[in-house]
């Protein structure tokens, strides 16, 4: 269960039939003691399975809502976790956040999502906002151009646990998950400089993507290919990206590029399968004029033709260690911090060449 911002009617003149049970009302109908059905709410093992299924079955029978506030009030927890995530880029950044949020729901907790919008500033607020609202846990997405300071490092440390996610490592005694892209591009790099490709390309927002950037152009070096300056196709700002302006971007930068490309490197999938329409308006074949490659993996890239290449993002398997983080941290607090990497993978087909 997720939410964003939600609240308890108690008035039950309002509620009519449909008004939310509570915790004595299930007492009630069972005939136990109400510390006995809150203690089955939450699964506690001292109470027989039998009669925790007895009062899960009758709290949905009765269409009963944990008070999420007053049990924290009440010294008991809110079983609350907060996740701020990117959810404006591309890729099905929000289906990262749900996966969270339905770990978080196995283990009875309830979730509040919210954008961090690449600012540290929105990030220091919810944090903040999340601490006041009780929240026990939080996992932040913390990407390249957002700093891990000590007051926002300070403001994690108050959660019972905390884990970060980031593309590269934090000096931080925070749990952190590395999302590492950078061997993937090597990896696109590599493919691309063996198979004979020479002029290389990237197509990206530049303000967002200089690390991305960087291990492109570095990894093309090794291999003796210098891409010059000209190799760089700025598309700006991803959240204001349309189909037209990428047109304009593309038409402009082909136009005025003496050198033609022939391999491209996208930020998205999404980019590159617009990048691979327009290339074949102009007459070139993919991939023999121009190889290309996407990034994020998207179910359809497989479908096009040619099917396309791109970059896997193992976005469940971040997800499954992002939830062993959490929870195992919430049983034993004591433990030192840990990093666990998960590198992304370049998956060859054949728009590569």
């Amino acid at each position: 269960m997720a939410f964003v911002l939600g609240y308890r009617v108690t008035d039950k003149r309002d509620l009519g039939k449909n008004m939310a049970a509570t915790i004595y009302d299930i007492a009630k109908k069972l005939g136990i003691s109400h510390a006995t059905v809150s203690r089955g709410l939450r699964n506690n093992p001292e109470i027989a399975l039998s009669t925790r299924d007895k009062i899960q079955k009758a709290a949905i029978k009765l269409n009963y809502t944990p008070n999420i506030l007053a049990r924290g009030l009440a010294g008991n927890g809110t079983h609350t976790v907060g996740v701020l995530w990117t959810l404006s880029t591309p890729h099905q950044s929000g289906e990262m956040a749900r996966r969270i949020a339905m770990r978080a729901q196995q283990h009875g907790w309830v979730t509040y999502i919210a954008d961090n919008m690449k600012d540290k500033n929105v990030i220091e607020r919810v944090t903040t906002d999340f601490i006041n609202r009780g929240v026990e846990a939080v996992v932040v997405e913390l990407s390249n151009q957002i700093p891990l300071t000590s007051d926002l490092e300070k403001c994690l440390n108050r959660f019972k646990t905390a884990v970060i996610v980031t593309s590269s490592h934090r000096e931080t005694q925070l749990d952190q998950v590395v999302h590492d892209r950078f061997d993937a591009i090597r990896a696109v790099v590599g493919h691309f400089a063996k198979s004979g490709r020479k002029r290389p390309g990237i197509m990206v927002p530049v303000k967002t993507s200089q690390p991305k950037i960087d291990v492109y152009l570095d990894e093309f070096r090794k291999y003796g290919i210098d891409p010059g300056t000209q190799a760089i196709i700025d598309i700006g700002f991803e959240e204001e990206l349309s189909g037209e302006r990428l047109l304009q971007v593309l038409r402009s930068k082909y136009e005025e590029n003496k050198t033609r490309f022939d391999c491209l490197f996208c930020s998205g999938d999404e980019l590159a399968t617009m990048a691979i329409s327009y290339l074949a308006s102009k007459g070139l074949q993919i991939p023999r004029d121009i190889a290309v490659v996407g990034f994020n993996d998207n179910e359809t890239s497989k479908f096009m033709i040619p099917p396309m290449a791109s970059v896997a993002r193992k976005d469940q398997e971040v997800a499954n260690i992002i939830e062993h983080l959490l929870f195992s941290r919430l049983e034993k607090r004591d433990i030192p911090p840990r990093q666990e990497t998960i590198a992304m993978e370049f998956i060859w087909r054949e728009s590569a060449g």
